[in-house]
């Protein structure tokens, strides 16, 4: 189970995570974050966060799951206007931050191209960055 609180208390960032929406089971965070985002109001940062995802996105409008317990799902959601060339470093700049992460734990993760963490060659992670205009 994951625990709003303790990651807003952990977390070292100005605005990232400052604002956990949390569910318990949710289909897809990029789903409702997206959702989120049309109803307004969200502020820039905030992190859609579950313990079980059933149906989460993959590139190419491949699907997934994440076994309740096993996995952290989110999505954050940034409001700032960034061109299309940018949004592939943003993807390249959030799959090395999540591996760093990893390194933290003692593990020893790969990148796989273009959005893939791997350790000891299975994938344990990936990240989809997705834009709304």
């Amino acid at each position: 189970m994951l625990f709003p609180q303790l990651i807003k208390a952990n977390l070292q960032t100005k605005s990232l995570g400052r604002e956990i929406e949390y569910y318990q089971r949710l289909e897809s965070t990029n789903v409702e974050a997206f959702e989120l985002i049309d109803e307004g109001g969200i502020t820039d940062g905030t992190m859609v966060i579950t313990d079980h995802q059933y149906k989460g996105k993959g590139r190419q409008g491949r699907s997934w799951f994440a076994s309740p317990g096993k996995a952290v799902t989110f999505s954050v959601i940034l409001r700032s206007e960034i061109s299309v060339q940018q949004n592939g470093f943003l993807s390249l700049a959030a799959v090395v931050a999540a591996a760093e992460s990893v390194e933290k734990f003692g593990l020893t993760p790969a990148l796989k191209w273009p959005n893939d963490i791997l350790i000891s060659g299975k994938k344990c992670g990936g990240i989809l960055v997705e834009t709304k205009v």
